[in-house]
């Protein structure tokens, strides 16, 4: 049965139905003309978006390079601002060091005006 239905297939012409074939001529015409122009227009706008795309490639390069040079700079900038960190870290170690001796020099200077004192007093009270 169903070799009999390819059969019957094979040999039976499937009718073409022509979809212009109710068409005159110059509908036909006038039908070209306008996919040559949806075609032309397609391609205008293929066109101006690759121009857009080109544009646009350009500015993200353009961007892309000022990003880096702003990426340098701040680098820069974070290694002076590190440099002067270090620095200052070192004369904050510098002065914690000085304040340090000006304590011990002025302990050791009340320490011996104390151990002065009573001796300048010996002497008042020897002279009376």
């Amino acid at each position: 049965m169903v070799l009999s239905r390819l059969r019957l297939w094979e040999t039976t012409p499937e009718p073409f139905d022509n979809p212009y074939s109710a068409m005159s001529p110059d509908e036909k015409s006038k039908l070209i003309i306008l996919l040559q122009q949806m075609l032309e227009d397609s391609r205008e706008q293929a066109q101006a978006l690759e121009h857009r795309a080109v544009k646009a490639e350009t500015v993200a390069r353009e961007d892309r390079a000022r990003t880096e040079g702003m990426s340098r700079k701040m680098d820069e900038l974070l290694r002076g601002m590190n440099e002067l960190l270090a620095s200052n870290r070192i004369k904050d170690n510098r002065l914690a060091e000085q304040d340090r001796l000006i304590a011990e020099l002025r302990k050791a200077l009340s320490d011996a005006s104390v151990v002065e004192q009573p001796q300048s007093s010996r002497r008042s009270r020897r002279k009376k």
